[in-house]
């Protein structure tokens, strides 16, 4: 028997996945691209919870062009690593200027 922790984020986002009220926190993607969607990790100078909010945004922002696209959500393409790099570059971006 498993026991669940009603108020953890990751699980009350799991039931999310595939809706528009999806957070960003549950893992939705293909094993291939785990480190493109786990976040590039904390830049010095950025607040941990600035880094965590452009993450779950940029996991988010992929999920419902996923969606948008009709790609399956745990699929492995070009068209998803496209999306995927694309958000991720914007994601860095963000981080950049947060550092600053």
């Amino acid at each position: 028997m498993t026991a669940y922790i009603l108020d953890d984020p990751i699980t009350m986002d799991k039931g999310r996945i595939g809706t528009n009220h999806y957070k960003g926190e549950a893992y939705f993607w293909n094993h291939e691209y785990r480190h493109y969607l786990r976040g590039p990790g904390c830049p010095p100078g950025v607040k941990e919870s600035a880094y965590t909010t452009l993450v779950l945004a940029m996991r988010k922002r992929v999920h419902n062009e996923f969606l948008r696209l009709g790609l399956p959500l745990d699929g492995m393409s070009d068209d998803h690593e496209t999306v995927i790099r694309y958000h991720r570059l914007i994601t860095e971006s963000k981080l950049s200027k947060e550092a600053k």
